[in-house]
């Protein structure tokens, strides 16, 4: 009921300082914000996938040569129909024990280091190189990601002044 009404704001130009269109200061633009996921959070995400898989075949490796660990010899029947259905039947279940394979090691995971260092350096090798590629690989895409923000600036500056 005895409610006051505010006044309502002002809008010329004297009441907001320096900061003002006839101020000495422009006011700073802001970057667009990008969109999709950065390039560090997709060399990072390959970075994991490269050690996954590195992992994964020491553990392996490891598993073939020490433990004796084969895969077990499948019927794949007769007839061509068959003998697809087994092959897909092989690779599906030769994935899931690799992967199974890969989990079972990690309490082993001095043993699969060492093994691997000693037995089959050339797999450590190629691990670090992976590794080094894609970080050579999001270091060029984040110098190009730059050059296309400054083309996309100098760009946008010349659409707005002409």
């Amino acid at each position: 009921m005895h409610e006051k009404k505010r006044h309502p704001k002002r809008n010329d130009d004297a009441s907001k300082g320096p900061q003002s269109s006839q101020g000495l200061r422009k006011r700073a633009t802001k970057k667009p914000k990008r969109e999709g996921k950065s390039i560090r959070w997709m060399v990072i995400a390959l970075l994991v996938a490269v050690a996954l898989i590195g992992w994964a075949i020491a553990a392996a490796s490891y598993a073939s040569d020490v433990e004796g660990f084969q895969s077990p010899d499948v019927p794949l029947g007769q007839g061509r129909g068959a003998a697809r259905v087994g092959t897909i039947v092989w690779l599906v279940s030769g994935l899931a024990r690799f992967l199974w394979n890969a989990v079972v090691q990690i309490p082993n995971a001095h043993r699969v280091a060492a093994h691997t260092v000693t037995q089959h350096p050339v797999l450590l090798l190629l691990i670090v190189l992976s590794a080094v590629g894609v970080g050579l690989f999001g270091w060029w895409m984040s110098r190009l990601e730059r050059q296309f923000a400054k083309e996309d600036e100098r760009f946008r500056r010349m659409s707005e002044n002409g």
